[in-house]
């Protein structure tokens, strides 16, 4: 009875020495991935509004790119719009995922092509086409932004008024447009300074119907 009790003890002790040696060799548990959220605030800082919320994602590869003009907001019209977000992404395709084209300001003129779930198909002053959440934009507003190199601001219009404390804005800068006057227009920035410059300095969309025979 005393060995079969030795040979029982014996097995107990040999098995737990087993079990010690495996648990010592093994890895320690792997700690759970960073998330891609985790990963993209790291690598990009806070993320976008834009991005932040409940956005339609509608699948580039799920829509037939309607042709210009096509599926406009109006029947077929292009129609003038103005970026009233701080910053707007305009995007590759109908998606927070799709590669960013460009980013532009509060103010930017671009011409809406057609909507589609949340998005707008946009064209911008080169001729440019790209898509943009249609929230970050306004068809009731007045904008232009500078097409030329550097464009002279003046304190009024005429070529007699005084040149404005800015005295140029380079390409690319968008205004808010308040008024015209023959040949010039009236511009504001975002700080509610205004200035005069040529009309032919800017570009302003218009809208624009299609005409079908």
């Amino acid at each position: 009875m005393r060995s079969v009790l030795r040979l029982f003890v014996s097995i107990c002790l040999l098995n737990n020495l087993i079990v010690s040696t495996v648990t010592a060799n093994d890895e320690a548990p792997a700690s759970p991935s960073r998330s891609a959220t985790s990963a993209a605030i790291e690598a990009f800082g806070a993320i976008p509004i834009e991005d932040s919320k409940a956005l339609p994602t509608v699948s580039a590869k799920s829509i037939a790119v309607p042709t210009d003009g096509a599926g406009g907001a109006s029947g077929g019209s292009e129609e003038p719009v103005c970026v009233i977000a701080s910053q707007a992404r305009l995007r590759s395709a109908p998606s927070t995922k799709a590669r960013i084209t460009w980013k532009v300001a509060r103010h930017m003129p671009l011409q809406r092509i057609s909507n589609v779930k949340g998005w707008s198909r946009v064209r911008d002053l080169r001729g440019q086409i790209h898509w943009v959440i249609s929230r970050s934009i306004a068809a009731n507003k007045s904008c232009a932004v500078v097409k030329v190199r550097t464009a002279s601001l003046q304190k009024g219009p005429g070529p007699g008024a005084s040149t404005a404390d800015f005295k140029v804005a380079d390409r690319y800068t968008p205004f808010k447009k308040t008024d015209r006057e023959g040949a010039w227009v009236r511009l504001e920035d975002e700080y509610r300074g205004a200035y005069w410059t040529r009309e032919t300095n800017v570009w302003i969309p218009v809208r624009r119907s299609k005409m079908h025979f």
